[in-house]
């Protein structure tokens, strides 16, 4: 486990495997961010998130489809208050994370862009000067194209909060490869991204 500040009031916590990350942290990111509206912003126990996750045959994708999380402080606050049955790592997590603003989680094998996809979460929610900026720039889209963007983030699994889709984008744009980008976004052609690509990698 190494535990870091890369940017004030974040932390970043890198664990040691896949498992451990998603055993720490998959309730309390899904609380902030489930598709699922009876799991977003709800009380739900470990049974409720394996049967919402899981497909008819009994397979659990979720270690495998995300590499890194991330939380911010009003969103901990709310989930310890409301949970009361925490696993051992989620009270360790508690702990851990008391005076944060923003907590990112990765482990010691996730791609480098992932750490900088979280880390421009963070700094997109602590940073007010910062949200101006990409919001400039995402805020010259097309509605059309606004559109496809956040319809394909929906049909990965990301919720349907306008909030958190933009943000999405931002930081998709931002840190991502080529390669993810077109897996991400397939109604959306490199042509159409460019700008937006470059404009928010300056930032």
């Amino acid at each position: 486990m190494k535990i870091s500040e890369p940017y004030p009031g974040v932390l970043h916590l890198e664990f040691a495997t896949r498992k451990d990350l998603t055993l720490t942290m998959a309730r309390v990111q899904e609380f902030y961010e489930s598709p699922y509206p009876h799991i977003k912003g709800r009380y739900f126990t470990w049974a409720q998130f394996v049967d919402a996750y899981s497909d008819d045959k009994g397979n659990l994708t979720y270690f495998q489809e995300w590499e890194g999380f991330n939380v911010p402080r009003a969103i901990l606050t709310t989930f310890y208050q409301i949970f009361t049955d925490l696993s051992p790592r989620e009270e360790w997590l508690r702990t851990v994370s008391d005076e944060c603003e923003y907590l990112i989680g990765t482990d010691k094998n996730s791609d480098p862009s992932t750490v900088l996809h979280e880390l421009a979460h963070a700094k997109y929610k602590l940073n007010l000067e910062y949200r101006k900026q990409v919001r400039a720039i995402t805020d010259k889209m097309t509605p059309d194209l606004g559109f496809r963007f956040q319809r394909d983030l929906r049909a990965a699994d990301y919720p349907d909060d306008v909030e958190i889709l933009r943000d999405e984008v931002h930081a998709y744009l931002k840190t991502s490869t080529e390669e993810e980008l077109v897996e991400t976004f397939p109604s959306v052609s490199s042509e159409e991204r460019a700008p937006y690509e470059a404009a928010l990698r300056l930032l």
